[in-house]
């Protein structure tokens, strides 16, 4: 089923008043760094970015935007570590989608400062995490 960008409350996000509080969010996604996501198509990765963007918008959708300015903190919840580099390439659609909850045109904008964490999760066999596997989003 598709679901428009209207039903998610993407375009709604911008017009609820801003909140004061922090917002905690947790999207659950896999994230693979960039080898994996550029391997194969174009369209491959391209759906890869979607599906994360719409698993974040539905994660913040209970919640109305901060008053900027903001630090937004990720944290990659995973078996395995990225580098540096790595971890931010593989939430760039996440990133991408908190901006536009935020009300932001791009994720440069100085008013929001973004900062990247790793957490390990264990396995409890080679297919399943016994943890939350995805991102833990943090918005103060």
């Amino acid at each position: 089923m598709k679901v428009s960008k209207k039903q998610l409350g993407l375009v709604a996000a911008g017009k609820r008043a801003p909140q004061d509080g922090p917002v905690e969010a947790f999207v659950p996604v896999k994230t693979t760094g960039q080898t994996s996501a550029h391997r194969g198509h174009w369209s491959t990765a391209a759906r890869k970015v979607k599906r994360e963007r719409e698993a974040t918008a539905w994660a913040l959708l209970r919640h109305a935007p901060v008053r900027l300015p903001v630090v937004v903190t990720f944290t990659r919840c995973s078996s395995g570590e990225l580098d540096d580099d790595n971890v931010r390439t593989a939430m760039k659609g996440i990133r991408d989608e908190v901006t536009v909850w935020l009300g932001l045109a791009n994720d440069r904008d100085p008013r929001a400062v973004l900062a990247f964490a790793q957490e390990k999760v264990k396995l409890l066999t080679k297919t399943h995490a016994g943890g939350d596997v995805g991102v833990r989003v943090a918005v103060v």
